[in-house]
């Protein structure tokens, strides 16, 4: 995780990773407060179908959970306007997506932001390869 100033910005990681698709994989950018405060903003596999997923630290609150298709590559922005979080996605870099529930509100002094990953399952853990993680 890097620092990061509790202030507007825009993220953005480039994954050449696919999740795999027998078990529940995930890839994605965290922003965080601290050990209890944070937001996920991630790609998730499902089996052999990728949703694109925020989460809150309750464990119970997901603002954003989208089908996008089958497991493959791709890039993941995160967007914060004040308390004001946006997540989009792309495969090409070209054309952005913006999931149903993006634009979402979530109060967070952020201190640290980054890339991370993670998996649950018979056969884990899945490689992951990142491109470039850019502010």
């Amino acid at each position: 995780i890097q620092p990061a100033l509790d202030v507007d910005f825009a993220v953005e990681v480039k994954f050449d990773s696919s999740l795999p698709n027998v078990y529940l994989a995930q890839e994605g950018i965290i922003v965080r407060q601290d050990d209890a405060q944070w937001l996920r903003f991630e790609f998730i596999s499902f089996g052999p179908l990728t949703h694109v997923f925020a989460a809150l630290p309750d464990g119970q609150t997901i603002p954003v959970n989208e089908q996008i298709g089958v497991n493959g590559p791709g890039r993941l922005r995160v967007i914060r306007s004040g308390d004001t979080w946006n997540v989009q996605w792309s495969r090409d870099g070209a054309t952005w997506t913006t999931p149903t529930g993006s634009g979402f509100t979530y109060a967070l002094d952020g201190t640290g932001v980054g890339v991370y990953a993670g998996n649950t399952g018979a056969n884990p853990p899945h490689p992951v390869q990142v491109d470039y993680f850019k502010r």
